[in-house]
C-alpha cells in the first residue's frame, strides 16, 4: 500500500450537514486499511468536548484526534499535543469583554473548563449546560491568571451580525492569535502557532511519512494548509469554490457519504488507483500549492486505470420564438459555476449552516433540487431564491441587449407609478419585484373574496415578468387565494404579485403604528402574516392607526421572553402561531415601556411647589 496517512476533516466532509455519518462503514473501512498499514487522523475545529459527542460512536482506538482547529490532540485517550496561548491573552481578551452586562467566559487548561457568569441570561444558561455541563465555576476571571490556558471562548447572547463585527475588530488587534465565531455565538480564541497544518506535521515526522504517502480530506479554505503536506488532497463536492480550485481531486458530497465511499474503494484495491477517476478540471493548475502534487501524482504513482472524465454538469433547456416560417427550437445548456456569499445575517449555528453547505451542493448537482439544511429551511431558501433572483438578473441582461439592439426598452410598460386612488371596498398593496416596486389594488366585497386584482404599477422585465402580471391575477381572483402556482421564467414577479395582494386583503396601506413596527422588524412574510393575525386575535376591538397602551393588552399576553426574534424562531419546539404570540408580546412590552418614558418625561417636567406639593397628595 502506498498510503500510509489518511487525515479528514469533520463539518462537510466526513460529517452530513446533520452531524452524522454511517458509523459502521467508517468503523470497518478504517479497521480494514488500518491492517494495511495506514494511520488515520480526524483534524477539527470543534472543541474537544464537542468532538467527543460526535464521534461517540466512532471506534477511535489508534486515532489521532485534532480538536480546537489543531491546539489540542488526543491518542487513545491521552492527551497527545497541547498549543497555549500566549501569556497576555487572558487579560487582553478580558479587557475586551468589559463592555458586555450578559457575559459567559470559559477557559480551557486541556485539565480543566472553568466557567465566568456576569448578568442573568437564560440563553446563556442553557449553552452552558448544553456545551460544557462539567465546567467549574469561578467568581472572577483573575482566578485564572497564570495557568496554562489554550482556549478561551465567549458568548454574549448577541445576533450574528454583532458577533462578527467583533471578531473582524479582535483579529485586527492581535495577528497572533485566531478569533473565530462559532456555532450559536461562541467566538473562541486560540493561538495561531496550532492549526492543521502544524498537527500533519507533526505526525509525518513522528512517523517518517511523507508527503508522496499522505492523503486529506477538506472542504474549506481552513483545511488548504493541509494540501501543502499531501500529495492527494481531496475536496468534497460540497467544497467552497476557492477550496476546490486548489485542489487536485473532488470526490461526492458529505450527504452522500463519498469520503466514506472512496476509502472502500482504496482499501479494495490495495492502492491509491481509484483516485485516478476523481481528477478535478477546476483546479489552477499556476496554483504553486498543487504543483508539486502534480509532479508526485504523475511521476512517482502510475496510474493503474484509465481516469474517467468528469459528469457534464450542464442542464439544457429547450426555448422557442417565433421565426419568419414558424418556431426556432433551441437546446440551451446551463450551469452554475460559482456561488459566492457576499452578504448575510443569518442565525450563528443555525442559519449559517446553509451558507456553509448549501451552495456547494446546488454547485455539484447545477440543480437547486437538493435537500433543505434541516432547523435552517428559511436560510435554505432565501439561498435558493437569491439564485432564482441571480439568473433573472442574467436574463433581463440579455433582454436588455436585445432591446438595445432593436431600439426597444425593456422597462417601457408602467415604468412610472402614478398617484393610486381606492374606492370603497379596494386596497392597495405594494411588493418590490425584480425591476422595482409593484403596485396592485384589489377589490372585496366583503374582506374575504377577493374580486378583483389590478397591476398598477410595475417595472418589470417585457416577455418575461409581464408574463406574471397578465395571467396571474386573475388565477388568483378565481381561486379566491394566492396559493396558485407562480408563472413559470418569472417566479419573484409572481411571488411579488402574491405579496401585492396579501397585503392589500391584510388591510392594505395602513398607518397603523403597530403594523409599521412589525413590517419592520419581521421580513419573512409567512412570519409577518401570523404576527398580523396574532395582533387581530389579541386585539380584536382595536381600531386600525389606534396606538397600543398597556391596559388594553395587559390581560391577554402569553408568557415574556427575553430571547431575540432569531432565536425564537429557530426554536423547533414552538408553532408558528407560538412564535408570534411571543414576539408580538415583545412589541407590546416595547410600546409600554415607551408609553411608561413619555410619562416619566412629563413628570420630570419643572412645576412650581404648589404643583409639587399637589402632586404629593
Amino acid at each position: 500500500m502506498d498510503l500510509k496517512l489518511v487525515a479528514i476533516d469533520l463539518d462537510g466532509s466526513l460529517l452530513r450537514n446533520d452531524f452524522t455519518y454511517e458509523v459502521e462503514r467508517f468503523n470497518a473501512v478504517r479497521q480494514r486499511l488500518g491492517e494495511q498499514g495506514v494511520r488515520f487522523a480526524i483534524l477539527s475545529g470543534h472543541s474537544r468536548q464537542d468532538l467527543t459527542a460526535f464521534l461517540s460512536e466512532m471506534d477511535t482506538r489508534d486515532i489521532y484526534l485534532t480538536s480546537h482547529n489543531g491546539n489540542y490532540v488526543t491518542y487513545n485517550g491521552k492527551r497527545l499535543r497541547k498549543v497555549d496561548l500566549p501569556d497576555d491573552a487572558l487579560a487582553w481578551y478580558k479587557s475586551k469583554l468589559q463592555q458586555f452586562d450578559n457575559l459567559l467566559f470559559i477557559a480551557d487548561d486541556g485539565e480543566q473548563v472553568y466557567a465566568y457568569q456576569r448578568g442573568k441570561s437564560s440563553y446563556l444558561d442553557s449553552e452552558l449546560q448544553r456545551v460544557y455541563p462539567g465546567a467549574k465555576p469561578i467568581e472572577d476571571l483573575d482566578e485564572l491568571k497564570g495557568r496554562p490556558l489554550f482556549k478561551l471562548a465567549a458568548n454574549f447572547a448577541l445576533e450574528r451580525p454583532d458577533v462578527k463585527k467583533l471578531r473582524r475588530r479582535l483579529q485586527e488587534e492581535r495577528t497572533d492569535l485566531d478569533v473565530i465565531v462559532r456555532r450559536f455565538g461562541w467566538l473562541e480564541v486560540h493561538t495561531r502557532a496550532g492549526g492543521k497544518k502544524a498537527v500533519l506535521e507533526y505526525l509525518q515526522d513522528l512517523y517518517a511519512i511523507s508527503k508522496d504517502e499522505t492523503l486529506t480530506f477538506g472542504n474549506k479554505m481552513n483545511d488548504a494548509s493541509m494540501n501543502q503536506l499531501a500529495a492527494y488532497p481531496v475536496a468534497m463536492a460540497n467544497a467552497y469554490i476557492e477550496y476546490r480550485k486548489i485542489t487536485p481531486y473532488v470526490i461526492g458530497s458529505n450527504e452522500e457519504q463519498a469520503l466514506i465511499r472512496l476509502l472502500e474503494e482504496i482499501a479494495d484495491a490495495g492502492s491509491l488507483a481509484p483516485l485516478n477517476k476523481y481528477h478535478n478540471p477546476e483546479k489552477e493548475e499556476s496554483n504553486p500549492m498543487n504543483t508539486q502534487a502534480d509532479a508526485h501524482s504523475s511521476a512517482n504513482h502510475t496510474p493503474e486505470v484509465e481516469p474517467v472524465a468528469s459528469p457534464s454538469h450542464t442542464q439544457g433547456f429547450v426555448g422557442k420564438a417565433r421565426g419568419m416560417a414558424g418556431d426556432v427550437a433551441l437546446n440551451v445548456e446551463f450551469a452554475i459555476q460559482n456561488i459566492e456569499i457576499v452578504q448575510e445575517q443569518e442565525t450563528v449555528g443555525i442559519g449559517d449552516l446553509a451558507l456553509q453547505t448549501l451552495p456547494g451542493q446546488i454547485i455539484a448537482k447545477n440543480s437547486l433540487d437538493v435537500d433543505t439544511i434541516s432547523s435552517a429551511t428559511v436560510t435554505s431558501n432565501a439561498i435558493r431564491n437569491a439564485i432564482i433572483d441571480a439568473a433573472q438578473q442574467a436574463v433581463d441582461a440579455m433582454q436588455a441587449t436585445v432591446d438595445a439592439s432593436s431600439g426597444a426598452s425593456s422597462h417601457d410598460s408602467h415604468a412610472e407609478s402614478e398617484p393610486v386612488t381606492v374606492g370603497e371596498g379596494e386596497y392597495i398593496g405594494r411588493a418590490q419585484g425584480l425591476g422595482g416596486e409593484l403596485v396592485v389594488r384589489v377589490t372585496t366585497s366583503d374582506g374575504q373574496s377577493i374580486d378583483q386584482v389590478e397591476v398598477l404599477s410595475h417595472k418589470e422585465t417585457p416577455g418575461i415578468g409581464t408574463k406574471a402580471i397578465d395571467a396571474l391575477p386573475a388565477q388568483i381572483v378565481s381561486a379566491n387565494s394566492t396559493d396558485v402556482d407562480s408563472i413559470s421564467g418569472a417566479s419573484i414577479t409572481s411571488s411579488a404579485i402574491k405579496e401585492a395582494v396579501e397585503q392589500a386583503m391584510a388591510g392594505g396601506e395602513s398607518n397603523d403604528e403597530v403594523d409599521q413596527l412589525i413590517d419592520t422588524l419581521i421580513q419573512d412574510q409567512n412570519l409577518r402574516s401570523a404576527f398580523k393575525a396574532v395582533l387581530q386575535e389579541h386585539l380584536p376591538e382595536r381600531t386600525p392607526g389606534e396606538p397600543v397602551h398597556a391596559a388594553e393588552s395587559a390581560s391577554q399576553k402569553p408568557t415574556y421572553d427575553q430571547r431575540s426574534v432569531e432565536e425564537i424562531d429557530a426554536d423547533r419546539t414552538l408553532t408558528k402561531e407560538q412564535k408570534a404570540q411571543l414576539i408580538m408580546n415583545q412589541i407590546f412590552y416595547a410600546r409600554e415601556a415607551a408609553n411608561a418614558e413619555d410619562m416619566t418625561e412629563a413628570t420630570d417636567t419643572p412645576s412650581t411647589d404648589a404643583d409639587s406639593s399637589a402632586s404629593q397628595h
